[in-house]
């Protein structure tokens, strides 16, 4: 495990298992393991932080705001987030970045550091509590849900949004994160699922939402003028 030191930015042992200082992004929405996101970078420290993880650690970490926006600072941020991995990263000839990440294990974090150049944070990298294999009782539940969320992802498509249901993962418990960041839901109701200890527990908020989801596309679809 390596951590950015703090006083002069060179990558170092951490003794703590699972505790690291990580660079933060600060988003307005919520990245979550298993997915692949896309980045405009053109925020001055932010271009900063990319040229560093070009340049060293590819590491960072993905933060919601729950209070404020992206640009400016003085933003509130959540407790919790996702560590993120950059994938690629193209310079443009103004300094704006054209990234990708994958977001990959969840972290609490631990406190934060000064925002110079950009927001820093100590982070505990938190355990995944996976489902027991051969449970009959959480494949039937996951075999139910599979058949809302797809239901869910065809009334997407039809009230013309993304509802194209790529290939789930046969482990369920990365399943679970693919629908995850599939499902058509704000951000707080994402956090809760980035927020979820266990795949159970991911699993029972996922039932919820998936019900409370069709129940809303179902409406859309019926009052298509509303």
């Amino acid at each position: 495990m390596t951590n950015v030191d703090e006083g002069n930015g060179d990558m170092t042992d951490n003794d703590a298992p699972g505790r690291l200082v990580l660079p933060q992004f600060p988003l307005e929405s919520v990245v979550l393991p298993s997915q692949v996101l896309s980045l405009h970078i053109f925020e001055p420290r932010y271009r900063q932080l990319i040229q560093d993880l070009v340049d060293g650690e590819t590491r960072f970490g993905v933060v919601l705001i729950t209070r404020g926006s992206e640009v400016g600072g003085d933003d509130q941020r959540a407790a919790r987030g996702t560590v993120a991995e950059l994938q690629e990263a193209v310079k443009l000839d103004d300094g704006r970045w054209l990234v990708t990440v994958a977001g990959t294990q969840r972290y609490q974090i631990e406190r934060w550091l000064e925002d110079d150049p950009y927001p820093q944070a100590e982070v505990v990298v938190l355990d995944e509590q996976l489902l027991e294999a051969g449970d009959e009782d959480v494949e039937r539940r996951y075999t139910l849900l599979l058949r809302d969320f797809t239901k869910a992802m065809a009334m997407v498509a039809e009230l013309g949004g993304s509802g194209t249901l790529s290939d789930l993962s046969a482990d369920l418990d990365v399943a679970l994160y693919q629908m995850s960041v599939l499902l058509p839901v704000g951000p707080l109701d994402k956090y809760q699922l980035l927020e979820a200890d266990s795949s159970l527990m991911r699993l029972a908020k996922l039932e919820q939402l998936v019900s409370e989801a069709n129940d809303l596309l179902r409406f859309q679809l019926s009052h298509p003028d509303e």
